[in-house]
């Protein structure tokens, strides 16, 4: 039996939509079956999210969004209060992953309102944080 510390989940755009779809899924069966603590084991990473909510506070989630990328603005970076996690925001357009994304976020240009920090960053530069 493989047991698994934690499962990490990245999405973008329409994949906000999806893994949204299956964390309130996955939500709903483990809230039946009285295990709501293993959602404490997945996180949840979005660039540029189509999706208009994702308020599972016991999931832990960051969502990332430049304030110029029509997709993002009709879902997360229009309906910022139905997100549970971290908010990062860059003034930019364009929607692609690689192009318009990431070359920002290696370059830590998303930022909270709040001044959170990234986990997702620290994962992939542990030793900077």
């Amino acid at each position: 039996l493989l047991v698994s510390k934690k499962v990490v989940l990245i999405a973008h755009s329409q994949g906000g939509i999806v893994s949204t779809n299956a964390a309130r899924i996955l939500t709903d069966k483990l809230r039946k079956e009285g295990k709501l603590n293993l959602l404490k084991k997945l996180e949840i990473f979005t660039f540029a999210s189509a999706a208009s909510e994702l308020n599972i506070p016991e999931i832990y989630s960051e969502h990332f969004f430049n304030t110029q990328d029509y997709v993002a603005r009709i879902g997360v970076a229009g309906f910022p209060q139905n997100f549970s996690g971290k908010l990062f925001e860059y003034n930019a357009t364009g929607h692609l992953l690689n192009t318009h994304y990431l070359p920002h976020f290696v370059k830590k240009a998303y930022k909270s309102k709040n001044r959170a920090s990234s986990r997702l960053l620290k994962y992939l530069r542990p030793t900077e944080h």
